[in-house]
């Protein structure tokens, strides 16, 4: 069962859709199924570069796709998934990847992006 927060996300998602939006028609369909099979990122467990690209997409989501009022409304939920990424990061020693994650978003440094091994691009 969708939850009331869900609904909103939704909500908010699909009220950025409009006649200039690459989403312009939307359908509701009650009946239909979606069946998630895990993700192939993880599916090799967390090596240093899922876990960048896992943390860096999550930001780059946040500060792209979402929506004002989504972020207006839900910065608790937000913050406490950041939080939750901090604690594993601090907790497996991987404070430099959380960091770089972080940096990278902020900077919008794409040759970091797309050439890690080069560090960060001055």
């Amino acid at each position: 069962m969708t939850s009331w927060s869900d609904r909103s996300l939704i909500n908010d998602r699909l009220s950025t859709c409009g006649p200039n939006s690459p989403v312009s028609v939307v359908k509701y369909v009650p009946s239909a199924v979606v069946y998630h099979m895990g993700s192939a990122t993880i599916g090799r467990g967390f090596t240093d570069f899922t876990r960048y690209h896992l943390w860096r997409n999550t930001l780059w989501i946040i500060a792209k796709d979402l929506p004002t009022g989504a972020l207006l409304r839900h910065p608790h939920q937000l913050l406490l998934g950041q939080l939750v990424n901090l604690a594993v990061a601090v907790r497996d020693r991987k404070l430099d990847i959380w960091w770089r994650a972080w940096r990278d978003t902020l900077t919008g440094d794409s040759a970091s992006v797309l050439y890690p091994e080069l560090g960060h691009a001055s």
